[in-house]
């Protein structure tokens, strides 16, 4: 740290110019940061079958683009030639596209139960998925019919929708923070110029992180769901470490010169931003271990946001410092908080709670259990249209078929590869084989190939391959003259039980002409699911290794770091507990603008738990930090974690409010993952603030007494001295 305090109070001006001009270049670059992100389903697991089947389909316009949903104005049954007419008439208006219907199939599986209802799958002939999307909106707007309604839906409309309400969401939440940020700062600092610093630092972090984020595309994929998780980190956490340096250097400059106020203000919050950095950044670049795109691009750009963050932290505001000197506190608002007077307070909160530890830990745990207990039914499910607004068409769309139509569930796409021609006799009888064994399992409504077609018999379909006698129709059916599709609808839902299990039981099939490999929701479900499973104990292990470490270094204490990593998990137990109970019951969702998803995506508590974690450990360095230069100078535990209590307790507190404006802005988001996201982080920063941190801590150190500090001789002389 000796570095940063060197060259910030030698080179100040010189720091801030460069600054300014990487700002207003990042400015002008990072602003286009969204037209780079990667859109569409990015929750596949990497390297699973799910994913092979979904690009290998993704290559033959297998899916239709999009899908229309007509409703009859008069209630009428729509299968009528007026009917006819009428949709053929409005579809004539989306040029280079095909299209499938009940019209051009006579299936009824386009038409509602009440047969009110039907829709049409739009396939377009190229691959421009902005005018394409252009053209489906164009239709939305000026379509006009006496006969029926029309929405446009499916996996463009919901890919585009979501990316456009995403960066929406990200300008309104930007909104809404700054102000409330810069009010709360007024009141905490009572200083406009004091308050102006915090703000300076977390718009360069947002301008800095959108710019890394835009770099970063250029070399892996970002996913479009990370954007507004990376800003909530860089923004959240810049102000939380420039509060940090501001309240210390106030504290310092009233008793040094601003040189010397500088480097022990850079020497000690400096110092705690560095390691509570990387106990947020190890917390972070474990999500790139899981082999999902999302959590990946969380981690990278996270961590990215993060690294801008702390560099701005240690350079800038430092540098500000510099000029500012004394006049910190300039333009003042009202009377100065009494620093001894608050420190009374949190002193007397604090000599409480060491007075029953035991009693305030039991109450504590017990509580948080109670709390977390609905995590024990959390359901998990795959993505679909509910994580959409509600008026927005794609959700519109997903909600009529999935309530008025048969078979509306995704199916299971089982990507059949023959060992010669399928067309062939032998290729031909494999199939009508293995189509009809999966037709046999249990849960299976209808399992269709080129076998099913016609419901011709096994011999005729013989005869057929070998005078080469197929229709057209049934030869587009197959791709590369090997590979086809057998697609299969199930009863229940894709994350249901019987989906999963079909899923596993078509994936033990064997046959010795021929591999299948099975792709749909349900398995793109099951292989995120393993996935995460899969790697979810090297996560953890490597973020209690990790954080064990860093805060052995810094604290010189074996027990601290193991009682830190133990405590830290209980905000998150509760947090999940509240999830479960609005996203997944519904709680609140009626009277607020909260989505109910009916379960949670399970990549939503691995991410909330990684940034959670960071999160809940940077606040504990604030405090342990704190603790242990007290305990160096009066070597006394009780009075070292009334002291710290005293200083940081005000200092958390107001760290974690800042944070929750800038989470809970963001879970103003209409897209149901980000208000997850963001919900879960709002409620784990105070949680941890207001109960764990200055509650929950002071009792289990009283508990420990002066055990906290034991360490073996060797940590002491290569770990952080205090002094």
């Amino acid at each position: 740290m000796k570095f940063f305090a060197h060259v910030t109070g030698q080179y100040a001006k010189t720091i801030l110019i460069t600054a300014a001009l990487l700002l207003i270049a990042g400015g002008l670059y990072g602003t286009g940061v969204f037209s780079s992100l990667s859109a569409g389903n990015k929750t596949t697991a990497e390297g699973s079958q799910s994913e092979t089947v979904t690009k290998f389909l993704s290559t033959q316009h297998y899916e239709p683009d999009a899908v229309i949903l007509f409703d009859s104005k008069n209630n009428q049954i729509v299968t009528g030639d007026q009917y006819r007419t009428e949709i053929a008439s409005l579809l004539s208006g989306i040029p280079n596209a095909d299209f499938a219907s009940y019209f051009t199939t006579s299936s009824n599986a386009f038409l509602s139960r009440d047969k009110t209802q039907t829709f049409v799958t739009v396939t377009f002939k190229n691959n421009d998925e902005e005018k394409n999307y252009k053209e489906l909106e164009n239709f939305q707007a000026a379509h006009e019919s006496n006969l029926v309604n029309a929405e446009i839906g499916g996996s463009l409309v919901a890919t585009k929708q979501i990316s456009h309400q995403i960066e929406k969401d990200l300008m309104t939440a930007e909104l809404i923070s700054l102000p409330i940020l810069a009010i709360l700062l007024l009141i905490f600092f009572r200083s406009v110029v004091a308050a102006a610093l915090p703000l300076v630092i977390g718009i360069a972090a947002i301008i800095g992180g959108l710019s890394v984020v835009r770099l970063l595309t250029s070399v892996t994929s970002i996913d479009q769901y990370a954007i507004n998780v990376i800003t909530i980190l860089g923004l959240g956490l810049s102000v939380d470490y420039s509060l940090l340096m501001v309240n210390r250097f106030r504290e310092e400059i009233k008793k040094h010169s601003t040189d010397e106020a500088l480097r022990r203000t850079v020497m000690t919050a400096g110092r705690t931003i560095l390691f509570s950095g990387l106990t947020v950044m190890v917390s972070l670049l474990v999500l790139t271990i899981f082999p999902i795109s999302f959590l990946r691009s969380v981690g990278i750009g996270g961590a990215s946001a993060l690294l801008v963050a702390m560099v701005a932290a240690l350079t800038i505001m430092p540098a500000l410092l510099r000029l500012l000197g004394k006049r910190i506190d300039s333009l003042r608002i009202g009377p100065h908080h009494d620093k001894k007077q608050q420190g009374a307070r949190w002193h007397r909160i604090g000599t409480t709670v060491m007075r029953f530890p035991l009693l305030v830990s039991g109450i504590v745990i017990t509580l948080i259990l109670v709390i977390a207990s609905p995590a024990l039914n959390m359901t998990f499910k795959a993505n679909d249209y509910t994580v959409l607004p509600h008026a927005s068409s794609a959700r519109i769309v997903g909600e009529q078929l999935s309530q008025n139509f048969e078979n509306s569930e995704p199916p299971l796409l089982v990507l059949y590869r023959h060992d010669g021609n399928v067309l062939s006799t032998q290729g031909i009888n494999d199939l009508y084989d293995i189509t009809q064994k999966i037709q046999g399992m249990p849960g299976v409504r209808t399992a269709q190939s080129i076998t099913t077609v016609g419901g011709l018999p096994k011999e005729l379909l013989s005869m057929l391959a070998t005078t080469n006698s197929f229709p057209t129709e049934l030869k587009g059916m197959v791709y590369d003259d090997d590979t086809t599709v057998i697609r299969v609808t199930y009863d229940g839902t894709p994350a249901g039980e019987t989906a999963q299990q079909l899923v596993a039981s078509i994936r033990d099939i064997t046959p010795s002409n021929a591999s299948v490999k099975v792709g749909g929701d349900p398995a793109i479900h099951a292989d995120v699911v393993k996935a995460v499973g899969g790697k979810i104990g090297y996560a953890l292990l490597i973020i209690a290794v990790a954080m064990f470490i860093i805060l052995s270094l810094l604290l010189r204490s074996f027990v601290i770091p193991l009682a830190a990593i133990i405590i830290n998990t209980f905000a998150l137990l509760a947090t999940f507990g509240i999830l479960v109970v609005i996203f997944q019951y519904g709680f609140g969702t009626e009277w607020t603008w909260l989505l109910k998803t009916s379960g949670i995506d399970i990549t939503i508590p691995v991410l909330i738990f990684a940034i959670a974690f960071g999160l809940s450990m940077d606040y504990a360095v604030f405090l342990y930090s704190r603790i242990r230069e007290e305990y160096d100078k009066r070597g006394n535990t009780k009075k070292a974690i009334l002291e710290g209590l005293a200083v940081t307790g005000p200092l958390i507190t107001q760290a974690a409010v800042l944070l929750f404006v800038v989470v809970a802005a963001f879970a103003s988001s209409k897209i149901a993952i980000l208000q997850q996201v963001g919900v879960g982080l709002a409620l784990t920063v105070l949680i941890d603030a207001f109960v764990v941190r200055v509650v929950f801590v002071p009792a289990v150190m009283q508990l420990f007494g002066r055990a906290n500090w034991w360490a073996p001789k060797w940590l002491t002389k290569i770990s952080i001295k205090h002094d």
